[in-house]
């Protein structure tokens, strides 16, 4: 055997074994091959030297696809989850015992899109208080019905909301300190719980004449805290 022959011979059996994951002692291997078109088939490997018979599975691209059905629903579902998971609301309040200004992100949900979900971020400046505040507040909005005034233009009669909002501050505490009185202070300065009504104009189809948002509501809030 010359000496190009047999680093023929050993190149084949390295690309025997990255191919198929077994060994090739020999250079006498026969491949049996499969027809396309088989529902499902595989490709044996036979060392007629060591007479052994090792087969590797190859399937068609339509049987993968059967076979990892279950592993493409579960990536749908996480990518569908993921999705939802991504804010489709803004919004920008004025004052409202949450800030003097307000903005954050927020999701809507339920069969009619009643329910609208915030986190929202304010501050109260300097000019205002001692020092600069900063609040983090979840607000809920409930919306029982809409009316339709004009084409793209609706009224919320009425919206009800809660909030659970604090302060960024050491000011405010979430127990009274030692140099009140026990029992002085039966609630919390730096957790604020909130409710409100009001009403909304909603206008619609805003994608037609401008790019920035679909929707657009705009409404006042009475609101009380504890």
């Amino acid at each position: 055997m010359s000496v190009r022959r047999l680093l023929i011979n050993i190149v084949l059996q390295m690309f025997a074994v990255a191919c198929f994951g077994m060994g090739v002692s020999q250079p006498d291997t026969v491949m049996s091959e499969c027809p396309a078109d088989s529902a499902g088939c595989g490709c044996r490997c036979h060392d007629v030297a060591n007479n052994a018979d090792t087969a590797a599975a190859v399937q068609p691209a339509d049987s993968v696809r059967h076979v990892n059905k279950g592993y493409t629903y579960r990536v749908e579902v996480f990518q569908n989850l993921w999705t939802k998971l991504i804010p489709n609301l803004s919004i920008l309040q004025y004052a409202g015992g949450i800030g003097m200004v307000s903005l954050g992100v927020g999701w809507d949900y339920g069969k009619h899109n009643q329910w609208e979900t915030y986190t929202m971020f304010g501050y109260v400046p300097k000019s205002h208080i001692n020092d600069a505040i900063w609040t983090f507040t979840l607000k809920e909005f409930y919306t029982p019905w809409t009316v339709k005034v004009y084409r793209d233009i609706n009224v919320c009669p009425l919206f009800v909301t809660f909030m659970v909002n604090t302060s960024m501050s050491g000011e405010f505490w979430t127990k009274a300190p030692e140099r009140y009185p026990k029992g002085y202070y039966s609630f919390s300065t730096k957790v604020r719980f909130i409710i409100g009504f009001g009403q909304k104009v909603k206008l619609t189809n805003l994608q037609k004449y401008w790019r920035w948002c679909k929707n657009l509501s705009l409404y006042y809030e009475v609101s009380s805290s504890d």
